[in-house]
């Protein structure tokens, strides 16, 4: 099998460049991969038939090109898996949208959407022990506040334990982009991906075996 993996950003490539060996060893002795990167989430276009805008390079803007592409490799050895953070108060109202464009797009191909809820963090969340080994100072009475999976601005919880000192106000955002990224080098290698609290992370090791 060779496995798709679209994701929104470097935090995301990052994560699944550990996740593919812990699931399936050294890359192309049984399974291969690919982690294709964009710039953010952006949006289904209105005209799902259009040519992508060369300047956009969102995940969901570019998709229903990607899944026509996809359509026409024709590969039954292929799975698409795409990875988007999402609120889940819309979770069934996405999900029927982007089941409209494998339908459309791209019928005949094995394609995955895997929902992170509500984002990133919400994986590093469901693992309290790497988060302790990450930052043996981390707060843990603000983790124990943390309801798992919950739309709750996770994120901004992790960096109330982390480091309150980025949520200070008028700071710039490319520091919580900075930290974000920090998080996907330095929390992903002490995590064990077998036990995780996160039921969407669970869901995304499913679809990747």
């Amino acid at each position: 099998m060779h496995f798709h993996i679209l994701v929104e950003g470097d935090s995301e490539v990052r994560f699944m460049k550990k996740v593919m060996p812990y699931l399936h060893g050294e890359q192309g002795v049984v399974h291969s991969w690919n982690v294709h990167k964009h710039q953010g989430v952006g949006s289904i276009p209105a005209d799902l038939n259009a040519v992508p805008n060369k300047a956009n390079n969102s995940l969901l803007h570019n998709l229903p090109a990607k899944l026509r592409a996809y359509e026409k490799i024709a590969n039954p050895l292929n799975r698409i898996i795409v990875l988007i953070d999402i609120d889940s108060n819309v979770k069934a109202t996405f999900l029927n949208e982007l089941n409209n464009l494998k339908n459309t797009q791209s019928p005949n191909t094995d394609i995955r959407f895997v929902l992170a809820c509500e984002e990133l963090e919400a994986w590093y969340m469901g693992d309290r022990n790497a988060l302790i080994q990450y930052n043996p100072n981390i707060s843990i009475p603000i983790l124990n506040s943390y309801t798992q999976d919950s739309i709750c601005g996770t994120w901004e919880t992790l960096m109330r334990a982390d480091d309150p000192s980025l949520l200070k106000p008028r700071t710039p955002y490319w520091k919580s982009l900075n930290k974000k990224v920090e998080w996907s080098k330095k929390i992903t290698p002490h995590m064990d991906f077998s036990s995780n609290a996160s039921p969407s992370f669970n869901f995304l090791l499913s679809n990747l075996v």
